[in-house]
This record gives structure tokens, sequence and C-alpha cells, in this order.
């Protein structure tokens, strides 16, 4: 199997076995420093998730030690009588805890494996690759809260399988309120168990961040709080048509996975030809924000421009919660989910919530960088957008640059202006967001259109 990876040209060429079935075919994965592209034929998403990859540089999967206990396979009716299926970790003294939930498609038992005397582990940590190393337990699935380090701190994890997926039963409708109806009656069975103490919160990553918006704002009584760590909340505007224009990268990746991986009732990458505009169908995917109402500590990565960034930020603006705090970043994803400073704010979160802080407070952990790399400063703000932004519009001005004014005449047809470039006299600092309006008119399809999305920064100049 051949497997490119590249951060600079020309790309590094590495031979990585991977467990495929008989109906899988591998071609080639190449990535570079900021995004990924990938070509797959016939790649099933459990052949990325259970660890296939034989490199181990910068990941480290770690024994989980003697001490709790886990039961496989935990069995929850829902509403319809569907059964779902979970697994559990959580201490041995059979005293009752606070429960940490996480439902997704991907799979609760793609779990890191230890083959010829290595762990293998998911090849997407390679497909994205981290500034930072990664640890985490044997035991943790694809970008979920790792059992081991929640288990010590006094929780039990249940990680759930949703409808049609892994070993739940079923039909999947993706992103669904269906789907939200499940992790409702999940979130319920678990608060009623002999292990939990009637209090459940929610945390994961990407997907497992997008199934929390929905559960909240159905209002589950056992639910806690929530922390969806980077997860878009419009997946027509944030994903499957960002800007308008449709997107035919991860959500063919994506779609090609999940095709062979679940059962599900529709193919969104289908949707996207079906249903070209945001009709009734994309508009019933979208959770309701304004009816959360439990305390919400959402991470707003500046790193997921291309995915989450956007989202997660409209749900701490849009949020009905009295509540919520943004975290933001621009590190990488699983790097900093997993770090000791981001599970110490996840735990103080928790904690505070369940020890019967409701006071209300909207707060943002705002993080400034010179560069890619340095951080100048990490600083709490009250608000998002900051309430002194001045807002300045700004147009493309000749010689590449932008300027206050707008042009004398507009560029004639066919004309694409300069470069941009922004030239600041002094030291200063830019916190914004931004968008870019382009007066434009198309008489037919055209795949050499591109769309530029505006997001949301912070740096230092």
């Amino acid at each position: 199997m051949l497997l490119l990876l590249w951060r600079t040209w020309p790309p590094t060429v590495l031979y990585c076995p991977l467990k495929l079935t008989p109906a899988v075919r591998w071609t080639t994965i190449v990535t570079d420093s900021a995004l990924t592209g990938a070509v797959f034929a016939n790649l099933t998403w459990s052949s990325l998730n259970q660890g296939e990859c034989w490199l181990t540089k910068g990941v480290t999967v770690t024994e989980p030690p003697a001490g709790f206990a886990i039961q496989r396979d935990a069995e929850i009716i829902t509403c319809d009588g569907t059964i779902l299926r979970a697994n559990v970790c959580r201490p041995s003294d059979d005293k009752p805890h606070p429960v940490i939930l996480c439902a997704h498609p991907y799979g609760k038992d793609a779990l890191p494996r230890r083959r010829g005397g290595r762990w293998t582990y998911s090849i997407q940590y390679y497909m994205l690759r981290q500034p930072d190393p990664i640890t985490f337990s044997a035991l943790t699935g694809w970008e979920a809260p790792d059992p081991v380090w929640w288990v010590a701190e006094g929780f039990t994890v249940v990680n759930a399988d949703l409808r049609g997926c892994g070993r739940s039963e079923g039909v999947s409708r993706l992103l669904s309120r269906q789907e939200a109806e499940d992790v409702y009656d999940v979130v319920q069975w678990a608060a009623e168990q002999p292990w939990s103490d009637g209090r459940v919160v929610m945390l994961g990553v990407s997907y497992l961040a997008i199934s929390q918006y929905g559960t909240a704002s159905l209002r589950p009584p056992a639910l806690r709080a929530i922390c969806p760590w980077e997860g878009f909340t419009d997946i027509y505007r944030d994903f499957a048509f960002p800007g308008g224009i449709r997107e035919d990268g991860f959500m063919r990746i994506w779609s090609a996975m999940l095709r062979r991986s679940i059962r599900q009732s529709y193919d969104l990458q289908k949707m996207q030809t079906e249903h070209p505009l945001r009709d009734d169908f994309w508009r019933s995917l979208v959770p309701d924000l304004s009816a959360i109402d439990v305390p919400m500590l959402v991470c707003g990565s500046f790193s997921d421009h291309a995915l989450h960034t956007r989202g997660s930020i409209r749900a701490f603006t849009r949020t009905g919660s009295s509540r919520a705090r943004l975290y933001t970043h621009r590190g990488g994803k699983w790097s900093t989910f997993y770090s000791e400073a981001a599970r110490g704010e996840q735990l103080a979160f928790f904690r505070s919530v369940l020890d019967g802080d409701d006071k209300p407070s909207r707060s943002v952990r705002l993080e400034v960088r010179e560069d890619r790399t340095t951080v100048a400063a990490i600083r709490e703000e009250a608000e998002w957008p900051l309430a002194r932004t001045k807002w300045t519009p700004l147009y493309l001005a000749e010689g590449g640059t932008l300027a206050t004014d707008p042009p004398p005449a507009a560029p004639m047809p066919g004309q694409m202006p300069a470069p941009m470039l922004a030239q600041i006299s002094e030291r200063s600092e830019i916190t914004t967001s931004y968008c870019f309006r382009i007066p434009s008119s198309v008489s037919r399809p055209s795949p050499t259109i591109k769309c530029t999305r505006g997001s949301l920064s912070t740096c230092r100049v």
C-alpha cells in the first residue's frame, strides 16, 4: 500500500500496511500543512478508525490500568423500540458517579489495537498532522473523551453507537431530529442506571460535538451541561454549500466512508445534487440553538475554518443558555482536545456545573498569535464579536492594497484585481470577523467558480 504525506514539496513516500477487507481498494492519501486532499476508492470508515497505520511519531497509546469496570454493548431501548448499544467505562467502586456521554456514527468499538508489539490507531492522525504530541489510552474511541482520564476524575464514560451505526439497530438519519431524540433517550437511560448519580454531561469532537446541539435543544431532564469541541451547526452553510458553492472535497471522502460503514436512509453527498438550495431538507438538519438552556463550553478553533469554525462561533452567539463559554485556539484539533490545558478547562467547567454553580455568565478564552506557531497572549473577554470592534469596510485598490474608500470605477469584465496587501505602519492587533462580497453574475454553471468564505481570527502584526 502506498501512502503519500507531505508538508513541503516533494512529498514523502511511505509504505503503510493497512488491514482492509477484500472488497476495499486503497489508492492514495496526500496531505499538506493546512488541509487534507485525499482520494479514496471503496475505503471504509472502520478501516481508517481501527488503527491500521504503523506510523507512531507524535501519538502515544497507553495501556488501560486496572481499577475500573467495563461493560460492552449495553442495550438502550429507544421510544420506538429500536435497540442502541453503548460501551460503559466506570470506576470499580460500584458507587454512583456523574456520566460523560458521547454518541456518533463512527463505531464505539473502533479503538487502538496492539499488533506485532506496536499500537495501531487511526490513519487520520496523519492525514491532518498535529503540531503537538497526542496521548490517550487504548479505550479511547475516535474523537471521543479518554475513559481512563475521566474515570480517574470520578466520572463514568458512555460511548454510544447511533442508530444504524456500529452495533446499534435500525437505519440512520444523520443529523436529524430522530437522531437527537435517540440521544435524548440515551441521556435518560444513562441517568437511570445504578452506576449513575442521575447527572449527565456530553463531550466530544466534530460529530461527537454536533450530536450535542440537537440533543440539548430537546432539553432532556438529566442533561446538565454540554461541551461541543469544534462542531458545525448548519450543515448546508458550514459544510455542504459554504458560501453557496458546493463542497466536493471532504464531503466526498466522508460520505464514501459512511456509505460503507453504516446503514442510512439518505446519503448526504447525494443530497447535494437532489437539494442544491437550502430547502426544507437542509433546514430540518439544523438544531434550534436558541432552545439550548444548559451551560455550554464550546470550542471555536481558528484552525478549522473549512469545516467547524463558523458553526462553533454561531453556537456560542445564538445559544439560549445563560451560561456559555467560548474556548478559542489555533492549535491542532486533536492535540488540543487531549492536551492537559484543554482537559483541565473541560473538567473545571463540568465540576462547576455539577457543584451547582448556575450563575449567568458569558466569557471567551481568546488566543492571540504573533504568527502560525507563536502565541502572543491568552486573555479573557466577555463577548464575541468584541463590543469595542470598529467595523471598517475595506476595498481592493491599486497596487494590491486595501483602502477605506471605494474604488472610482469597477474593473472591466474579466479583469481581476491584484493580490490584496494590507499595509500596517505600526505594531497592531487585529481581532475580527471578515466577509468578502464579490458582485458577479453567472450565465451558466462553471466548475471554475471558487468562493472564499469569511471566518473569525485573531492575530498580532
